[in-house]
């Protein structure tokens, strides 16, 4: 194995494809009240930076009032427990990279901006097999990706430092968390976001499949 000891890795748009769940669960929030829908590439560019936001973005900024959002919130975070894996599915190569990991004794976390509350349940869905030493979502009082705090936190449950960690994401939010906790960052072609965006928030390499990950740890 290489110098690197471990990766984390961003959830949506790197490991699963989970915008169609997603949108099928805004947009039926949406249609309740009126209000206009969006297609699926509009949420691709809408997540990334947890529920809150994303409600945000998709709701139109006439109806931005906090009662409102919080509102709109509410049934999102109630609709999409009720849709987490109707289309959900691992990019392809994604369960084959997990246990070539595995077998080099590579160390896996993950972080995401999703709500907390659902990371157990997807994980389990998906990614039983693999062990994780720690899986975090969007946490109360936490605060999320771009804000380090969180690979910080991680480093200290797996006792590693910045030299040994690769992040793995697919968004401007990935590179600049991986950036201001000072881990390798590595940008995902295949996710929810563009090859610019990830090289202009300072990406260090770019991987168009999940295998080249591997080559870190030859």
């Amino acid at each position: 194995m290489g110098k690197f000891k471990a990766v984390i890795f961003d959830l949506d748009g790197t490991l699963l494809d989970t915008v169609e769940d997603i949108a099928v669960s805004v947009n039926k929030v949406l249609e309740r009240h009126s209000l206009p829908k969006h297609n699926l590439d509009d949420y691709r560019r809408f997540v990334g930076r947890g529920i809150a936001k994303l409600v945000e973005q998709a709701t139109p900024t006439d109806k931005h009032s906090t009662s409102f959002l919080k509102q709109i919130y509410s049934e999102v975070i109630a609709e999409y427990s009720k849709n987490l894996d109707c289309y959900t599915k691992p990019y392809l190569g994604i369960n084959d990279l997990l246990d070539g990991l595995s077998e080099k004794g590579v160390r896996l976390a993950i972080l995401s901006n999703k709500a907390h509350e659902f990371m157990a349940d997807v994980v389990k869905s998906y990614f039983s097999k693999w062990s994780f030493d720690v899986v975090f979502g969007a946490r109360k009082n936490i605060p999320t990706k771009p804000n380090p705090y969180s690979v910080f936190e991680i480093m200290q449950i797996m006792q590693l430092k910045p030299v040994d960690i690769v992040y793995v994401g697919d968004t401007d939010v990935d590179m600049q968390t991986a950036n201001a906790a000072g881990v390798f960052s590595v940008g995902v072609a295949w996710g929810f976001r563009k090859r610019e965006e990830l090289v202009n928030n300072g990406a260090k390499v770019i991987i168009d499949y999940p295998h080249e990950l591997l080559k870190l740890f030859a």
